[in-house]
Parts: structure tokens; C-alpha cells; sequence
């Protein structure tokens, strides 16, 4: 693998942590303050910043489906499952802590440590991916089968959840038991993270023509402002916040993320001395997606939360801060 696409992996990292911190800080926002010029900022980032674990999975994906780079099961998972599942009970350990001081019972202290906090949701569906990497490797080792799950999983894990969730708006007979019908099968959350893993090969794998990535460039472009109109008006018509377009499976997030993927992959300028600073800061970017939110927690204690200043100007400095400490 050359320098330049080591260091492409280097700076979608960064930008993907910084962007889970900024989606974590502006959450509660978009949840607890519609409708409100809060909410409505919250809104902006949210749609900004929803490709960043997607990205994530597309990363592992071209690293460990690399084609150049030879399977090693036991390393697989001595270094890589293994040590995912010990970082995943310890730190679930470490969140877990302030309720020990608490009258809860000792089963619900376990029960929230093998859980984990919110967040780790995508260490749990990490390690399923990495156990089932020999299956992946061998569905792109040809080109037609990789473009052929890629239809699939797209269509089940991206196209039919964004169908569903504008059929959540219109909750007509047929709406719903359509809806019903599709979720029954119960596919969509293993298909989609499925289908981002597999697409960061592939896009690495096979550049695409600069026709296809200057179209690809502009629905990127468009897909946030898409996805914050959808938001807008999903959250008017019921008058709440409305969250089903907030999900790594809408199409809007699909597009955006690979955009960025993309982009900064095919970026040709390397700077060694960059280089070298964004691949310590890359080692970092793992652990800051794991303690992120308990720096978050611990700030909020000393009253400094997203909407402690203008929220406008004050998330991304807040982020900032957040992402610097972890």
C-alpha cells in the first residue's frame, strides 16, 4: 500500500473521530430542543457529520479485505477480535463504575457492563465483521460476486430502511403493513454495516472514472442538504424531533459518506512531516471514540455542555476541546 493512501487512511480517521464527537455533542440537541434555533443548528451538524461511522466500517473494510495482504486467522483473532472484546469489557467496566455507589443490584451492574454504553454498539458489530472476514474475502475475490452483494446489500440494508422510514411519516393502512412486512425479515442492521464494510474495498479496489466521481461529488454535496430537509420535515409534520432519517442506513448518508471516502482517498498530496504528525494523531482516534462520551459526561459536571454558549459556534469549539482530551 503506498504512503499517500496509508496517510488518505490517516486523515479519514481524524475526520471521522472528530465527526463522531461532534455528532455525540449535538444529540441531545436535535433530541430534547425542537423546535428551537438550537434544534435547528443541531439539525446542520447532524446532517454534516452522519457519514462518520460508516466511514469507519469502509476503512476496516479496504484494510482487511486488501487483496495484498495475506489472512492470517489466529492473528485475526488474537490481535484484532480478542483485543477488541478485552477493550470492550474494561472500558464498559470503567462507565459502569459510577453505579456502584448506587443502591442497583448486582445484576443490572453486569447486565449494563456486558451491554456497554451506547456507544459500543460498533465494537460489537466490528468484531461479527471481523469473524466473518475469510466469507467476505472470498465474496471479492471476484469482482462480479463483490458487485452482486453490493446490489443486495444495498438494497436491504440502504434502500429498503429509507424507503421505510418516509413510510413512518404517512402512516396509512397500507403504509404500515408494508412496513411491517419489510421489517419482518429482519435483515436491514446486518446488511447495512455488511455493505459498508465490503464498499471500502471495493472503492479502493476498483477506482471509479472521473465522470462517475464528479456525479458521485455532487449528490455528496447535495445528500446533506437533502438530509436536513428530510429532518426538518419529518420533525414539522409530527412535531417532534423526528429521527428515522438519522440513521447510517438512510441513502442521504450513504452518498455523503462515500463522497468523502472518495475524496480523500484520491487526494495525491503528501506532506511527509504531515504525514507523520496524522499517523500518531490516526493511533489515537480508536481510543478517542471509546472515552469521548465519559470526557463528555465529566465536562458536563463542570456545566460545560454544547449549549453553555451559542450553539451556532460553540459545538465545533466544544468538540474540539472534547476530541483534544480523549
Amino acid at each position: 500500500m503506498s504512503v499517500n493512501k496509508i496517510i488518505a487512511f490517516d486523515r479519514l480517521r481524524i475526520l471521522a473521530a472528530f465527526a463522531v464527537v461532534v455528532l455525540h455533542a449535538v444529540a441531545p440537541l436535535f433530541l430534547d430542543s425542537y423546535p428551537s434555533s438550537d434544534w435547528n443548528v443541531a439539525n446542520v451538524y447532524e446532517s454534516l457529520v452522519r457519514w462518520s461511522v460508516p466511514v469507519f466500517f469502509m476503512i476496516s473494510g479496504a484494510l482487511f479485505l486488501n487483496k495484498g495482504k495475506e489472512l492470517n486467522l489466529g492473528r485475526l483473532y488474537k490481535k484484532n477480535i480478542f483485543r477488541i472484546l478485552l477493550i470492550y469489557l474494561f472500558w464498559s467496566i470503567i462507565y459502569a463504575l459510577p453505579l456502584l455507589n448506587g443502591s442497583l443490584s448486582s445484576s443490572y451492574i453486569l447486565f449494563r457492563i456486558l451491554n456497554g454504553p451506547f456507544h459500543f454498539w460498533f465494537l460489537k458489530i466490528l468484531i461479527g465483521l471481523y469473524i466473518a472476514v475469510p466469507l467476505f474475502r472470498a465474496i471479492t475475490s471476484n469482482r462480479k460476486t463483490e458487485e452482486y452483494f453490493l446490489l443486495c446489500a444495498m438494497l436491504i440494508g440502504i434502500i429498503l430502511p429509507s424507503v421505510l422510514s418516509v413510510l413512518e411519516l404517512f402512516d396509512t393502512r397500507l403504509m404500515v403493513a408494508l412496513r411491517d412486512f419489510c421489517k419482518g425479515f429482519d435483515m436491514t442492521f446486518i446488511s447495512t454495516y455488511s455493505f459498508y464494510f465490503v464498499l471500502g474495498h471495493y472503492l479502493f479496489e476498483y477506482p471509479i472514472s472521473a465522470a462517475k466521481k464528479r456525479a458521485l461529488y455532487i449528490i455528496g454535496i447535495v445528500s446533506p442538504i437533502l438530509l436536513f430537509g428530510a429532518n426538518y420535515y419529518g420533525s414539522s409534520l409530527l412535531g417532534n424531533s423526528y429521527q428515522e432519517f438519522l440513521s447510517n442506513s438512510f441513502v442521504c448518508t450513504m452518498f455523503l459518506a462515500a463522497t468523502i471516502y472518495v475524496y480523500v482517498i484520491n487526494c495525491s498530496s503528501c506532506i511527509t512531516r504531515a504525514g507523520n504528525i496524522l499517523s500518531k494523531i490516526s493511533k489515537c482516534t480508536f481510543g478517542v471514540y471509546i472515552v469521548h462520551v465519559l470526557v463528555m459526561s465529566l465536562l458536563r459536571k463542570v456545566d460545560i455542555t454544547p449549549s453553555t454558549y451559542s450553539s451556532s459556534w460553540f459545538v465545533p469549539l466544544y468538540a474540539l476541546i472534547v476530541f483534544v482530551i480523549s
